[in-house]
């Protein structure tokens, strides 16, 4: 039983779902803050493909496909590092990634705080 349990807990939420794709990207953070908090080991950051941007593209306005996730447990990553990966439209035909992101399309991140259960969008900073 217990053996079940530790899996399910690697399980995303729903929304932050994806397939692996033969198009790759991986973005690093140091840091994943909800306000000023750092999010928890339980939470989860999500890659989406913005469809559809505000008019000085700033803010995205229709959110497109998660086309990545992890579970932000920072003592699993190397140095506290962790890698968010970007799958990318396969331009293979496969349903699977049809809608990921494309070349000169940009992503979003979206945070889930599991405690309380709620999506954050999110602003990044740095390099």
């Amino acid at each position: 039983m217990s053996l079940s349990v530790a899996f399910l807990q690697d399980i995303p939420p729903d929304m932050f779902n994806y397939n692996q794709s033969t198009f790759q990207a991986f973005y690093f953070f140091e840091n994943v803050f909800i306000d000023t908090n750092l999010v928890d080991a339980d939470d989860w950051v999500g890659t989406f493909n913005c469809k559809k941007w505000n008019a000085d593209s700033t803010e995205c306005v229709t959110l497109g496909k998660c086309v990545g996730s992890r579970k932000w447990d920072t003592s699993r990553c190397g140095s506290g590092v962790c890698d968010l990966p970007a799958m990318g439209d396969g331009a293979d035909g496969k349903p699977e990634t049809v809608g990921y992101l494309k070349t000169d399309e940009y992503p979003v991140f979206l945070i889930y705080d599991q405690s309380k259960d709620l999506y954050y969008r999110t602003l990044t900073e740095g390099d």
